[in-house]
């Protein structure tokens, strides 16, 4: 693949080389598992305008890579899921959800906060915070399947947003919403909703 940029957008060549990276990568890993099962397993449903409840949480702040985002985020959510659940099941008050601050695929940079919805009193440990994701309007995408794949969502939004279909509130980050676990559902069954806010 060969092609060229006008000189005065030298500074976004790191950027589009890095996009197109992921869009292939994730495209032969789809058709890698079409052709060894016969189908992919990500089903994208367009949601459109909706409520996303937010709420007050407990979470975990970090800074990682693309290649290290799924040991981070599972190491995160195993310590946030095992305390609030294990000592305080009772005020655990929605779906654990990502709130991604900053993505820089050129520099290869992630900021993202971990969370899980409570209500009342809750002791933290070293590591986590409080804080608040308001109720917000939102316009959503929906996946069922493998979590590998969800980028096909990440880029189905961002397409949506580019065409302007909604206008996204930029001072408020998009949140990545995780309907049911790993822990206990199969990989093809993972339901995440990503949301970015609507500018009213």
């Amino acid at each position: 693949m060969d092609s060229s940029l006008p000189f005065f957008m030298f500074f976004l060549l790191g950027m589009f080389k890095a996009l197109i990276a992921m869009d292939f990568d994730r495209g032969l890993r789809m058709l890698k598992e079409k052709m060894e099962t016969g189908e992919i397993q990500s089903k994208l449903t367009f949601v459109g305008e909706s409520t996303f409840n937010g709420g007050d949480y407990v979470g975990i702040k970090t800074t990682t890579s693309p290649k290290e985002i799924g040991k981070a985020m599972e190491k995160d959510y195993t310590k946030l899921l095992e305390y609030v659940k294990g000592e305080h099941s009772e005020k655990v008050a929605g779906n654990p959800f990502s709130i991604y601050h900053k993505w820089d695929p050129a520099k290869g940079i992630i900021e993202y906060t971990a969370a899980v919805p409570v209500t009342g009193e809750i002791k933290l440990l070293d590591g986590m915070f409080r804080s608040n994701y308001p109720v917000s309007k939102v316009f959503t995408t929906h996946h069922k399947g493998f979590y590998e794949h969800i980028g096909n969502a990440w880029s189905a939004m961002y397409a949506r947003k580019q065409n302007k279909i909604f206008k996204a509130n930029k001072k408020m980050d998009p949140v990545e919403e995780y309907l049911n676990s790993p822990k206990d559902t199969s990989a093809k069954d993972l339901e995440t909703n990503i949301h970015f806010v609507i500018k009213q």
